[in-house]
């Protein structure tokens, strides 16, 4: 049971969590200090220290939660689907969510992070593709020596590069219009003189 005091321990660290996202969105990462941090989230210094190390973790928190709110979203959505319905509905789901979650997309997987945050939100991102995967392995047809892993990785790799482009554009593409491109690169890749 939740008493008082762990709810407002809860509400503290996500008003740093929230205050972050929102300077790290409008500011250069490496100029930002905790004391801009606790200054948007009206706490103090101390407070900060109470729950996170330093920047570098709260940031790797949010890099987190973001993927793991988008990997509960892939799984709800996964289960009524097959291939390759599967990968356009996880497609469309995941530039869904990073059109309704600008700053925190950018931050998971931008410039503005150090590079081993980067690191850590493509990893997650190809984890949770390989998990969606081993899953329900009849969801999919892998030809050898083409494993879940190896696809994982090329799959991140595609959205990530393609998501971070488009979500930097000023015309943008929609969401669902994005989904269909990034499928048919991952379903069809590129066709040589007409032979794919």
């Amino acid at each position: 049971m939740d008493t008082r005091h762990e709810r407002r321990k809860h509400r503290t660290r996500q008003k740093l969590l929230d205050a972050a996202l929102q300077i790290i969105d409008t500011s250069d990462y490496n100029e930002i200090g905790v004391l801009d941090i606790t200054e948007a989230a009206d706490v103090s210094k101390g407070t900060f220290y109470q729950h996170f190390r330093d920047k570098d973790e709260l940031t790797q928190t949010l890099i987190v939660k973001g993927f793991e709110a988008l990997r509960d979203r892939l799984k709800a959505t996964l289960p009524a689907q097959r291939d390759p319905e599967a990968v356009r509905e996880a497609l469309r789901v995941v530039y869904q969510y990073a059109s309704e979650q600008r700053k925190l997309f950018r931050l998971m997987l931008g410039q503005q992070a150090p590079p081993a945050l980067n690191l850590l939100a493509f990893d997650y991102f190809a984890a949770v593709i390989e998990e969606i995967m081993n899953r329900d392995p009849s969801i999919f047809h892998f030809v050898p020596p083409y494993t879940p892993e190896i696809i994982a990785q090329f799959a991140a790799g595609a959205c990530v590069r393609l998501g971070l482009w488009w979500l930097n554009q000023d015309d943008m593409l929609t969401s669902d219009e994005m989904a269909e491109i990034t499928f048919r690169l991952l379903l069809r890749g590129i066709d040589f003189e007409g032979e794919a």
